[in-house]
């Protein structure tokens, strides 16, 4: 982790993680991720019990890893469909350029 190694702050290693995902860089992202949950769990063992009690540290976390999760998801249907859209393209193409056999009765 050569780029968020040195970053302390779980805020800014979230948005390493964002800007992963959105450059559809998963490997990146997934890297990342286990940074944070590492990250996360120093800063959560650091908190004393009674900030622990009210911290919004698990909902932060909790959402940030369904946000991934969903816009993986997005990503990963949208180059389906790209896909698909190109391969038809490409099977009209083929089917139009081809010479048609035709049967006389």
């Amino acid at each position: 982790m050569d780029r968020t190694a040195g970053r302390s702050s779980v805020a800014e290693i979230s948005a390493d993680f964002r800007a992963a995902i959105i450059a559809g860089d998963h490997s990146r992202a997934q890297e990342i991720a286990s940074f944070y949950v590492s990250a996360l769990g120093t800063l959560w063992e650091s908190l004393p019990p009674e900030q622990r009690v009210s911290s919004d540290l698990p909902e932060q976390a909790g959402k940030l890893m369904r946000w991934g999760q969903q816009a993986t998801m997005i990503q990963r249907n949208l180059a389906s469909d790209q896909l698909a859209s190109l391969q038809r393209a490409i099977r009209y193409r083929q089917s139009a350029t081809s010479p048609s056999l035709q049967v006389k009765a």
